[in-house]
């Protein structure tokens, strides 16, 4: 097997978490500095502390939080910031490699992955990508629960971070992982992530019991209808579906040239100030907040 490099990319809610504690028993390293349980995830977030801790950093350096409902500013990748987070990527990914394959799982992929991806290809890895991707509704309606988010502006910014993960992983081997799929057969979505991480092709007696035991379908709350109430909401519920499909032309389509399109070439105040509006809060304290 190649050296590979796994990362586990998907918009918060969306069960990046439960899908990180599944690759982790069907083979795949996650590292031994995971961050552990707190209230919010009383089973633990399989995320590694030191990819958090740069991740966040680079955010705040950009006067960006995961939460803006936009991507980072154009160049970013570029700038002093990034280069140093490049340098302390370097020292994770070398020492996570020790064991293969490794992975590395954190919603804030969604806008920090291109950077990771770079430093990986710099080190020849074979890099695959899990996308975890859930009903939009149903995670407005999770981060509503846990934030006091608004609705449509948790879609604008599931929009926005979705499509910055299918653009970063466009040309990389990817899989798609349902919420829905993960919860109603989550032996079966062991199954396919150990294949796609080509650690096996039969889940064992033991794995099963993991998995049955880590995976609660009880916890599957916040089940949405399936229409939107407005623009927003239908957009990014035409996105989910496309990715459902498995379709990547379909996905292309509305990337390149459908709504997608639109939402992408949003400057980042423009998002920034439409988004700010959707949580009902002023663009200058959600900015504040948010760096």
């Amino acid at each position: 097997m190649k050296n590979c490099a796994v990362l586990i990319i998907g918009m918060d809610r969306s069960g990046t978490s439960a899908i990180a504690a599944v690759s982790q028993i069907v083979g795949l390293h996650l590292g031994d500095q995971l961050i552990g349980p707190r209230k919010a995830n009383p089973k633990g977030y399989f995320e590694d502390s030191r990819c958090v801790s740069i991740n966040e950093e680079l955010l705040a350096h950009l006067r960006h939080g995961r939460r803006n409902a936009s991507t980072l500013p154009k160049g970013w990748k570029n700038n002093l910031a990034a280069k140093h987070a490049a340098l302390r990527m370097a020292n994770v990914i070398r020492r996570l490699s020790k064991k293969k394959p490794f992975g590395l799982k954190d919603p804030r992929f969604c806008l920090t992955a291109p950077l990771w991806l770079r430093e990986l290809g710099k080190n020849k890895f074979q890099t695959k990508v899990v996308l975890c991707v859930r009903n939009p509704l149903e995670v407005a309606s999770s981060l509503e629960k846990r934030d006091g988010r608004n609705r449509t502006g948790s879609c604008l910014m599931w929009i926005t971070h979705t499509l910055a993960a299918l653009e970063a992983s466009k040309d990389l081997e990817r899989i798609i992982v349902e919420y829905p799929d993960l919860m109603s057969d989550p032996v079966g979505t062991g199954l396919r992530l150990k294949t796609f991480f080509q650690t096996g092709t039969e889940i064992s007696d033991q794995e099963k019991e993991k998995i049955l035991d880590f995976v609660d379908p009880a916890l599957w709350k916040n089940r949405a209808e399936i229409s939107g109430e407005n623009y927003i909401e239908t957009v990014a519920l035409d996105l989910y579906e496309a990715m459902r499909s498995g379709d990547e032309s379909r996905i292309a389509a509305f990337v390149e040239t459908g709504p997608g399109f639109l939402v992408s070439t949003l400057e980042t105040h423009a998002a920034l100030a439409i988004g700010s509006v959707l949580f009902q809060k002023p663009s200058a304290e959600l900015a504040a907040e948010e760096s």
